[in-house]
């Protein structure tokens, strides 16, 4: 069986990089999920956060893409879509706990 672990660090052309996390073809679960981080006022921000899950046997998915400095919240769950407006705001890169889960994405 294919088992990827993976943590993964990426740059992007404005100054920032995004931070990946997860398990993607471990068994019948998949999760991936993705830090955004911005470079603001001196420092770095966690900026944004996507949470992809997918269930191989029910062939179903939920993405949970949210914009932090803004709140907007992009939620997908197999192929009904809505967008909220999220509590949880960007806050500092040495802050970011492995559990960090945004408020809007909790019960998807």
């Amino acid at each position: 069986m294919n088992q990827t672990s993976f943590d993964d660090i990426e740059p992007n052309k404005y100054g920032g990089f995004s931070i990946y996390s997860g398990c993607d073809t471990c068994g019948r679960f998949s999760t991936v999920i993705e830090y955004k981080i911005a470079y603001r006022n001196d420092k770095y921000l966690v900026a944004g956060y996507t949470l992809s899950e997918a269930d191989r046997v029910e062939a179903s998915f939920k993405i949970c893409d949210v914009n932090l400095l803004t709140g907007a919240a992009d939620i997908t769950v197999n192929d009904e879509s809505s967008r909220k407006k999220g509590d949880d705001r960007a806050f500092s890169l040495d802050e970011l706990d492995s559990d960090y889960k945004p408020k809007v994405c909790l019960g998807m």
